[in-house]
């Protein structure tokens, strides 16, 4: 009889000892989980003795018993929980969007019009820098587009040209006028209709100018790109902002909040994105209706997990962010050992870590 031989019957010997049945392979699998996770250390040598695998075995029923106690030496935030007939994931949930809102143009920041923690809308001003001097040329480009008089000198050369072509045709008639003096006149007319054109032309430019300086303007005023609070300005009124500092505030979106779970990849496979999933807040212990919006095209080969997003509707600002939860899967179409070895190949990983 062989050394590995003897090593299982003497195993199998203390574990019947202790529990009062015959260890089955899923035993072998949460036994190897549990150990693993507290890097207990127990050595099997060649001399393994029915005493060590005494030993060894309490160990496998104390890890277990605190397990079933919910110790916190085998707690793995991320690692799947097995229950009747879901499996959790934990997440962290946390702002839907968090922005760092950058100004479009450089300049002094003139007036902050907000303070932190202030709920704001899409397109509300929250900052503003100096524009005086924009300001100007904005009003130079107004005059311009509200000056008439080079189209009211253009349309009055033109009815003097016509009224001039009028009377040299009643001359022509009495043999008191020349052709070529009449079409000169006529080359009058052509001219000052042009001028007419040109001045209305030169008018439209004048608009388009300054319907750009007012778009221009709006730069000025940093705005809030969605609805959501103010978290902080890093920016105090007076100070520059340039191209390679634009950032003012940042602004979070609490009314959606979103939580990523990393998910082993056997237990990803019946998601689908759009899919409503329910989400528990374990501080409050409430369950909450979500949807998937994204699902990793493919799975980490280092963690076998597959990353999850979901969106929690928070409109009722009745969730917080950064609160733990979980997120429940439908156990259904697997079995025992396929969840022990899902668990088994999920390593302990940080919420929203990239794949």
């Amino acid at each position: 009889m062989n050394v590995n031989t003897i090593r299982k019957r003497n195993f199998d010997q203390a574990f019947v000892s202790i529990t009062g049945r015959t260890m089955n392979r899923l035993d072998v699998l949460d036994s190897k989980r549990r150990l693993g996770r507290v890097c207990f250390p127990i050595e099997i040598g060649p001399r393994f003795s029915f005493a060590g695998a005494l030993v060894a075995t309490l160990c496998v029923g104390l890890l277990n018993l605190a397990a079933s106690l919910n110790s916190p030496l085998l707690a793995n935030d991320n690692s799947p929980t097995m229950g009747d007939d879901v499996v959790l994931i934990e997440g962290y949930s946390q702002p839907n969007r968090l922005s760092e809102v950058a100004a479009a143009t450089a300049g002094i920041l003139a007036a902050r019009t907000l303070s932190p923690g202030i709920e704001v809308k899409r397109g509300e001003c929250v900052a503003k820098i100096d524009s005086r001097t924009f300001d100007k040329s904005v009003e130079v480009a107004r005059r311009r587009v509200d000056s008439k008089g080079s189209l009211k000198a253009a349309q009055a050369e033109t009815r003097a040209a016509e009224l001039r072509v009028a009377i040299l045709r009643e001359l022509a008639k009495q043999k008191s006028a020349s052709p070529e003096e009449l079409f000169r006149a006529e080359l009058e007319i052509e001219q000052a209709q042009a001028r007419v054109i040109a001045a209305r032309e030169q008018n439209l430019i004048y608009t388009a100018e300054y319907e750009k300086l007012l778009a221009q303007s709006e730069d000025f005023c940093i705005k809030a790109p969605f609805d959501g609070v103010i978290v902080e300005y890093v920016k105090q009124a007076g100070e520059w902002i340039g191209p390679t500092d634009p950032h003012v505030c940042t602004i979070a979106e609490l009314d959606r909040l979103r939580v990523d779970f990393l998910v082993p990849a056997p237990l990803a496979k019946p998601l689908k994105s759009g899919a409503t999933i329910a989400v528990r807040f374990t501080e409050t212990d409430e369950l909450a209706e979500s949807k998937i919006t994204y699902i990793a095209p493919y799975a980490n080969a280092e963690t076998n997990t597959v990353e999850v997003h979901v969106i929690v509707n928070n409109t009722s600002r009745h969730w917080d962010s950064g609160t733990r939860c979980q997120l429940e899967i439908p156990s259904t179409g697997y079995s025992k050992e396929q969840m022990v070895a899902a668990e088994i190949d999920a390593p302990s990983v940080t919420p929203g870590a990239s794949l």
